[in-house]
């Protein structure tokens, strides 16, 4: 069954639409229904190239008090997947440094109780992601969207089949990450590699700040929300013909994020509403999937990652973090946090930080 793995960690572990990757690479293949002929009109391309070689990255806000400096290192996604980022200011930190703090976020662990409830629920669960009847999207679509979906599917989804049975609200999520994918962009995960590979060479101590909890299925619960989302339809095709619309226009304004990030334009590390965009359907998504929400991890996380700041800006000297621009900007954001509690904060373009 294609995407098992996938539904198991977006439906009954509580991820989010992004763990559903593109998958086109993995598929079996499967008849397809048949269809129309693509509309003629290709998609236009926007003019953007994701920049490719060695760049710098952005520069790192400074935190101070008195003798004790906390670097920080901003990431976004998506990134350029052909950059060879030159951490040089990095490494120079790193070279004075005494702790690393990584960014946090929040982790289960399934246990065996849980590994056989979700495998109980897995059935339902596949069949949540797909659209009833054996039906597929060219029953469900108008005929205008349907012929939209066909020109963007065979631009960044030539080779998924499987795709057509898939509901609204999954398949445009597999286009959007493909077409991240086919633009030249790829997940920000590397520069984090990037860094604790540094770190650990040189042998600064990283402290971790993830939240670990362990899953806990509440089988009735989530049977419920699972059959709640079966019956949800509504509001699909919507949202999917939303991100047809705007799919286009957001590759363009990541393209450009990604390449400011890169070649460490400043302008980028204050527009944290241009950074982290996501697919219309997502909201969609999170509304249906409430039953499995849990806030407050978010929460500790940031916590978490705030008393280790603290901590490190008390104990050494030097210290290197990183953190998402998303994180660390904004009124509530990290950085006015530290200011709040009597901290200097120097932002990467400011010159009385060098």
């Amino acid at each position: 069954m294609r995407h098992t793995t996938a539904v198991f960690a977006v439906i009954l572990a509580g991820g989010s639409l992004a763990a559903m990757l593109p998958a086109s690479a993995q598929q079996t293949p499967q008849t397809e229904a048949p269809q129309p002929p693509a509309a003629q009109a290709e998609p236009s391309t926007m003019g953007t190239v994701v920049v490719t070689g060695s760049l710098p990255g952005p520069g790192l806000w400074r935190v101070t008090r008195g003798q004790h400096t906390l670097y920080i290192l901003g990431t976004i996604s998506p990134l350029p997947s052909g950059m060879d980022w030159n951490a040089a200011q990095v490494e120079s930190v790193l070279a004075q440094a005494q702790e690393v703090i990584a960014p946090g976020r929040a982790q289960n662990k399934v246990g065996i109780g849980a590994a056989f409830k979700i495998a109980s629920l897995a059935r339902s669960a596949m069949k949540a992601t797909r659209i009833p009847d054996r039906q597929t999207l060219q029953d469900l679509l108008p005929a205008p969207v349907f012929s939209q979906w066909r020109a963007l599917k065979a631009k960044y989804l030539p080779n998924d089949t499987a795709v057509e049975r898939v509901r609204p609200i999954f398949a445009s999520q597999e286009l959007y990450s493909s077409a991240i994918s086919a633009s030249g962009m790829t997940g920000s995960a590397l520069v984090w590699d990037r860094v604790s590979a540094l770190a650990k060479a040189k042998g600064v101590a990283i402290t971790e700040t993830d939240v670990n909890f362990p899953l806990v299925i509440d089988r009735d619960k989530y049977k419920a929300g699972i059959q709640a989302l079966s019956n949800a339809r509504a509001d699909e095709v919507s949202c999917f013909t939303e991100t047809l619309d705007t799919l286009e226009s957001d590759l363009e304004a990541m393209k450009q994020t990604a390449n400011a990030w890169a070649t460490g334009d400043p302008a980028v590390l204050g527009a944290p509403g241009n950074v982290e965009r996501q697919p219309a359907c997502k909201a969609e998504y999170d509304r249906l999937m409430g039953f499995q929400e849990r806030p407050e991890l978010a929460a500790q996380a940031r916590a978490k990652w705030l008393a280790a700041a603290q901590s490190a800006l008390d104990r050494n000297q030097v210290t290197l973090a990183v953190l998402p621009i998303a994180d660390l900007v904004g009124a509530d954001g990290q950085l006015a946090q530290l200011s709040a509690k009597g901290y200097q904060v120097s932002a990467p373009d400011d010159a009385s930080s060098d």
